[in-house]
């Protein structure tokens, strides 16, 4: 489960929900390229599965093929590709509104534990508060502006 608590609590609810979707949107790219890997890998490997299978068991020619369906689907729930879904528009420090399924043993605890490592990293000054207001400055910076108003300058 994502730790809510990771963004310092001075932060504007928009800039916390902003952090919180980018590391979504990292973790969801992150996710796509080890799904397009498992592809690559099983698409050549099914069909040599069907190939062994039909010349060294012609008693059980789908044995390799169904195992390796079932390893997929076993790769597939690990990486929950869609899992930031579940947490999706969540604000503030309400960790009990996230979802609360078991994500241990899967890609999401994986990167949970590198958010927790890269927060730690800044609470010790790896990236300085002030990094990261010039970060979200620059992201304000590319919301519209309400008709009427000027830029400071």
């Amino acid at each position: 489960m994502r730790d809510t608590t990771t963004a310092p609590t001075d932060v504007p609810d928009r800039h916390r929900d902003r952090w919180r979707l980018l590391g979504d949107l990292l973790s969801f790219q992150g996710k796509l390229v080890v799904d397009g890997l498992k592809d690559l890998v099983l698409s050549p490997v099914s069909l040599i599965a069907v190939v062994i299978g039909m010349l060294t068991v012609p008693h059980d020619p789908g044995r390799y093929f169904y195992r390796m369906m079932r390893i997929g689907r076993n790769f597939d729930r690990w990486v929950d590709l869609f899992g930031a879904d579940k947490t999706k528009k969540l604000t503030g420090p309400s960790a009990e509104a996230k979802w609360a399924g078991d994500r241990s043993g899967t890609l999401d605890a994986l990167i949970d534990r590198f958010e927790r490592a890269v927060v730690a990293q800044h609470e010790q000054g790896g990236l300085t508060e002030k990094a990261r207001q010039a970060i979200d400055r620059a992201l304000d910076s590319l919301e519209p502006k309400p008709k009427g108003t000027r830029d400071d300058p």
